[in-house]
């Protein structure tokens, strides 16, 4: 139970209090006491100790003074669930009759199978009017977590920052006042597309009404994005979309009228730029020859070999340079293009060399072939002799 002070004075006449509920006012049963005295506009949560099933409840202020409350909101349920006792005794199974099975006579002659029916589908009929599926937001929620603030507020526990916390169950509450009014710092320019408002759960979901909200560069300059006349649901999701994406930091939502605004959680969608096309360049296009990697090494170092073995001495399959598990290393960025291939970054004398896979081996050296010389044939001494013709 929920009882809400007068906001404005004498909160600390609220003392002494005992809450009772019952079927009838002469048979009531005590539920939860209130020492006080309060404060102006606290909310006092009272929990039964036990639930009371009752149609009445009475607030008593104990000695002689002036009661007076804002609000009292009163939570439970209407029934329990009824479980069907088991009846008693054993249980009885029927015996089963003892009459023979009378087998039917066969028939002489072929076996006349009958033909199926054929049934007609029926196709169910179509329902009247337009199905309408709620649209997924797109896009990113620049609002959650952000700085918000609100006209006024109720008390700390519905701050303007609860609806901005990702939590449904939790909302905002500003004063019964004249055109209250939440809004939220998205801390940079947002092309905003749609806003998503959940309207508080556990009650009081009827006063969200006659909602406008507004997206603007700073709080002075604001334009109008979509309305919501209401009124709202527990728990309703509202979906408002503007007619044209407003570039805008700051989203406002503006209650007309007198009363309360309340949300438990506020969307807001859209993107931080416009996609740029790079335009094509003038000319023709050049495609880059492709470099063959050495397959071998010139000398025991092999600092340029540029081949794609990937396997050490002992056979173990080398990790990847841009990858970091199991083994942890500085050269991610430097050789992030050479997959797993065998590479010497840091000149070691006894060739290329990398990380192997297995968590218990750090690295080895791997098996790199010696490139083979090319041997020119000697030129033969003095002059070149002709063989003579055969006779």
């Amino acid at each position: 139970m929920y009882l809400y002070n007068p906001e404005r004075s004498l909160g600390n006449r609220l003392k002494n209090i005992a809450v009772t509920v019952g079927l009838n006012l002469k048979k009531m049963k005590n539920c939860s006491n209130f020492k006080g005295p309060g404060k102006n506009g606290q909310v006092i949560v009272l929990t039964c100790k036990t639930p009371i099933s009752g149609r009445y409840v009475k607030i008593l202020r104990g000695g002689k003074g002036i009661l007076s409350l804002a609000e009292v909101l009163v939570m439970g349920h209407t029934g329990k669930k009824v479980i069907p006792a088991k009846p008693k005794g054993k249980k009885v199974i029927p015996a089963k009759s003892k009459e023979k099975k009378v087998k039917p006579a066969k028939t002489k002659g072929k076996k006349v199978i009958p033909s199926k029916p054929k049934e007609k589908k029926v196709k169910p009929a179509k329902p009247i009017g337009k199905k309408v599926i709620p649209s997924k937001p797109k896009g990113t929620n620049y609002a959650l977590r952000r700085k918000a603030s609100q006209s006024s507020t109720h008390s700390s526990r519905f701050a303007a920052s609860k609806a901005v916390d990702g939590v449904e169950n939790t909302f905002t509450h500003t004063k019964n006042q004249k055109n209250p009014y939440w809004s939220v710092d998205l801390g940079k320019t947002v092309i905003v597309k749609q806003i998503n408002i959940i309207n508080r759960k556990n009650c009081c979901g009827n006063r969200l009404k006659n909602i406008a909200v507004t997206v603007g560069v700073n709080m002075n300059k604001m334009k109008h994005c979509s309305n919501f006349k209401g009124p709202g649901k527990n728990g309703q999701f509202i979906v408002l979309t503007c007619k044209t994406p407003i570039s805008g930091r700051y989203v406002k939502i503006l209650r007309s009228g007198k009363g309360f605004l309340s949300l438990a959680e506020v969307q807001v969608m859209g993107h931080t730029r416009k996609t740029v096309i790079p335009a094509k360049p003038k000319g023709k296009k050049i495609i880059p020859a492709k470099s063959k990697g050495q397959q071998c090494i010139m000398n025991p170092r092999g600092a340029n070999y540029g081949g794609n073995i990937s396997k050490t001495r002992s056979g173990r399959t080398c990790q990847a340079w841009g990858v970091q598990t199991p083994q942890k290393h500085k050269f991610s960025k430097k050789l992030a293009d050479q997959k797993n291939y065998c590479r010497n970054p840091d000149n070691e004398p006894h060739g290329p060399w990398c990380y192997t896979t297995d968590a218990k081996k750090r690295w080895e050296y791997c098996a790199i072939p010696y490139c083979k010389k090319k041997v020119k044939p000697a030129k033969p001494i003095g002059k070149k002799v002709k063989p003579a013709k055969p006779i």
